[in-house]
Formats: structure tokens, C-alpha cells, sequence
């Protein structure tokens, strides 16, 4: 069973059948999908009408088989080529969740604030909700600025105002500043009770080089469970899923080039 059919039941594979089509772009057989899903020819015609009725794809009588609708490719294409992580990125977090079972989030830097775009959690939590997070006071907002070019990195420093949040809240810039050319250099950042008593984070960069687009997974953990042994756990984690999406990242943009 695939994670999404897992989480979504038969929109799931719906979904899995879609995606197939986007990444495989060319013609597809009934045959192929039955195969592949392991559905009845019934089953899977079922799903393919969906995506027809919808017009994602459309039926070729010449080569018997379907293929991605102009439709989809017109609407959809842009937004998704420059976009694309929003895509990919789902299987392979909740994959990361399913090994490591903690909080995952993605985010980018807008401003000088963190903008959290997606959450993986296992239960409902006041720590993703705030609109405006300062890049400061988690490890993926200093991972984040750790990669913007030097002039820019500093004068983001410079600009803001710093707040204390926890006792552990780096709100000194030159502190600040040694801080995230080490991030840079070891490429990870990790934050100890900076933003939520209590809590650790752990993020690494995700480079979108053709977009020219920078993101942070960040896992977030309680400090209890903080040891040496389970924070270089994590970091392998988190770069095996960094090394997988980068190369899906490639794969995609090579295919919609």
C-alpha cells in the first residue's frame, strides 16, 4: 500500500495514478496501470475515467492509450515546473516521518521571517501557526539566511530587532553572525529552546538550482530525547531525504525541460 493510499484511501490511488502519468509524461495503457497498482481492468478504468472527466488526461484511439491533456499541461505546467518541490516532496517526508516519527516541516525565508509551507504532525500544535516566525529563533530560519550571499546575509542581520524569546535566544549579532558561518560551513543548523520551551530542532538546506529556490526541512523533537546518538540519527535522516528529493528534483525538471 502506498503512503497516499494509506492516508487518502482510494482518492490515494487516484493520486498515485496521476502522478504516475506526470513523471512517466507519455502514453500509458490500461494494461500498464492494472499491472503496476495491481487493479482489475474494471478498477482501473474507473480511476482513469476520474482523471479524463476532470481532463487531466485523454484517450488516444490511434495508440490506444492515455496521456497527459493539454488541458493540464497548459493550466497546470507552469506553476508546477516552478514550483516544483510541492509536488514531490510528499511521499518522500512522510517517509521521513515514518522512520523517525517527530514533527517535520518545509519552509523558505521571506523577509526576515520564516514561512512554514508545509507540516507533517502528529497531532495538533500552536508551534506551526504563526504567520510570522523570526528567521533567528529556529534552526531552519539560520540555515536559511546561512545561504544567502554574504552581503545580503549581513544585511538582513543588521536590520532586524531582536527579540527574546527563550533564555536560549541568540539576540546578540555578532553572536548571531559566528553562529550561521559555522552553519554554513558544517550544513546543518541545530536550535535548543530558541523559539518553544522544551524543544530542539534540526534543519538542512533543499536547493532548487534551476529555480534558483532555497528551503529547509527541519524536524522538531522534544529536548528530552536529545543525545548525541539520536541527533546524528536525525541528521543522516534528514540528508538521505535531502539527497532524494534533490535528485527528484532534477529528475522532474529534466523531464519538464
Amino acid at each position: 500500500m502506498t503512503k497516499s493510499e494509506e492516508f487518502l484511501g482510494s482518492q490515494g490511488k487516484v493520486l498515485d495514478i496521476f502522478e504516475y502519468f506526470i513523471i512517466r509524461n507519455e502514453n500509458i495503457t490500461i494494461e500498464e496501470i492494472s499491472n503496476l497498482f495491481k487493479l482489475s481492468k474494471s478498477g482501473s478504468l474507473r480511476i482513469l475515467n476520474i482523471l479524463k472527466k476532470k481532463g487531466f488526461i485523454e484517450y488516444s484511439e490511434n495508440k490506444k492509450s492515455y496521456i497527459l491533456s493539454q488541458k493540464f499541461i497548459n493550466i497546470f505546467f507552469k506553476n508546477i515546473v516552478k514550483n516544483p518541490i510541492n509536488f514531490i516532496l510528499e511521499k518522500i517526508i512522510l517517509n521521513l516521518k515514518n522512520r523517525i516519527n517527530e514533527d517535520i516541516f518545509i519552509a523558505r525565508l521571506e523577509d526576515s521571517n520564516i514561512k512554514i509551507l508545509k507540516v507533517y504532525s502528529t497531532f495538533n500544535n500552536t508551534y506551526f501557526e504563526k504567520d510570522e516566525i523570526p528567521f533567528y529563533t529556529l534552526s531552519s530560519g539560520k540555515i536559511l539566511v546561512s545561504f544567502l550571499k554574504k552581503r545580503e546575509r549581513e544585511n538582513l542581520i543588521n536590520s532586524i530587532n531582536f527579540k527574546k524569546y527563550t533564555d536560549n535566544t541568540i539576540t546578540k549579532k555578532d553572536a548571531l553572525i559566528r553562529e550561521i558561518d559555522k552553519i554554513r560551513k558544517d550544513g546543518f543548523s541545530i536550535s535548543i529552546e530558541e523559539y518553544k520551551l522544551g524543544y530542539c530542532d534540526i534543519s538542512i538546506p533543499i536547493f532548487d538550482k534551476k529555480n534558483k529556490n532555497l528551503y529547509s526541512i527541519t524536524i522538531i523533537f522534544p529536548k528530552y530525547k536529545f543525545t548525541e546518538g539520536y541527533k546524528n540519527f536525525l541528521i543522516k535522516e534528514l540528508f538521505l531525504s535531502k539527497n532524494n528529493l534533490e535528485k527528484k528534483l532534477k529528475q522532474f525538471q529534466k523531464i519538464f525541460s
